[in-house]
């Protein structure tokens, strides 16, 4: 399971979950990378939710916990935290630019109250919000804005690099 795949997994459960926000934390460090997914939905956390077809979706669903938990060599998490689930992984590399380039702009797409921290040894070194790419025009669900934040995230990445 790539990268992109992973993050969209899991934002994807969240929408089906009902959640209206989502938060994304990508935290680079000691040679891998922290993904906290944190979102206001109704998930029911199953009592195994990284066994693959455990799931509160129904027969033949519920794969992609199992997949999350496969990519983090085991280093996943899943609970409720008050009114969030709270979903956390460890990945065994560091996330580039591409990556992050590549699959953020899918996760705006899906329409949630959208929130994502970057992160480097636990410094922010930016966010973007759902509410920051109105205000300046940028539809997520059209070609164009999604080439925008696509550029918005890699100037970002250069500019934090520094």
């Amino acid at each position: 399971m790539s990268f992109s795949s992973l993050l969209l997994e899991a934002a994807r459960n969240s929408l089906e979950a009902g959640a209206g926000r989502i938060e994304i934390i990508l935290d680079s460090r000691d040679g891998g990378t922290e993904v906290i997914v944190k979102d206001d939905g109704k998930f029911e956390v199953p009592s195994d939710p990284f066994r693959s077809g455990a799931s509160t979706k129904g027969s033949g669903r519920g794969r992609g916990l199992a997949l999350i938990a496969k990519e983090s060599e085991g280093r996943a998490a899943l609970e409720r935290k008050g009114t969030s689930t709270v979903l956390s992984c460890s990945l065994p590399y560091v996330l580039d630019a591409d990556s992050a380039a590549s699959v953020l702009p899918a996760v705006f797409n899906l329409g949630l109250d959208t929130v994502v921290r970057r992160r480097r040894e636990g410094a922010e070194v930016y966010s973007i919000t759902s509410s920051e790419l109105a205000g300046l025009g940028i539809e997520s669900d059209t070609a164009k804005g999604y080439m925008a934040i696509g550029r918005m995230v890699m100037a970002k990445e250069r500019i934090g690099a520094e």
